[in-house]
């Protein structure tokens, strides 16, 4: 993964724009949260994918599945036993994101979820999402939780 990120690091935008391809986000999701379905069941979390419509974008099937697999450690790494976490995906409107309750469901003395950062640690982890996501023409952002989760981190992609 270091590799991957230097790599990224000296990429110029123009690099990168004329090297993406055509790829379905919810394939992607598909095929990252089948990767995580042991590890969600040994840590004791529920770990879904909501999302049923093909989800065309352009881009680097690699980093965006960077970007996801950190979006999920995080969760797993950083919410309690019985947490359930969604990744939610609406091609209508153009967003990707990893929803969980796990704030509802931790006991007093938990980590906070405001102060979590992702699996990268020392804080790398949001920044090497909104890079990747601002190299999609996509943004990354905290977002209001739907009903019955408690934190949820959306990217944002531009109209087709």
């Amino acid at each position: 993964m270091v590799s991957h990120l230097l790599a990224l690091a000296r990429a110029s935008r123009t690099e990168l724009a004329e090297t993406a391809q055509p790829l379905d986000l919810l394939e992607l999701a598909r095929h990252v949260v089948g990767d995580y379905a042991q590890t969600a069941l040994e840590s004791g979390h529920e770990l879904a994918l909501v999302g049923e419509a093909r989800f065309p974008v352009t881009g680097h099937a690699m980093l965006l599945e960077l970007c996801l697999r950190n979006l999920i450690d995080n969760a797993l790494s950083h919410t309690p036993r019985g947490t359930v976490i969604e990744v939610q995906l609406d091609p209508a409107a153009r967003w990707l994101q990893v929803c969980d309750n796990g704030a509802a469901t931790a006991a007093s003395g938990e980590l906070a979820h405001s102060s979590r950062n992702l699996s990268l640690g020392l804080g790398l982890g949001h920044q090497v999402v909104d890079k990747i996501a601002a190299i999609h023409n996509a943004s990354f952002a905290q977002a209001p939780p739907p009903a019955g989760f408690s934190v949820c981190y959306r990217i944002s992609f531009a109209g087709h």
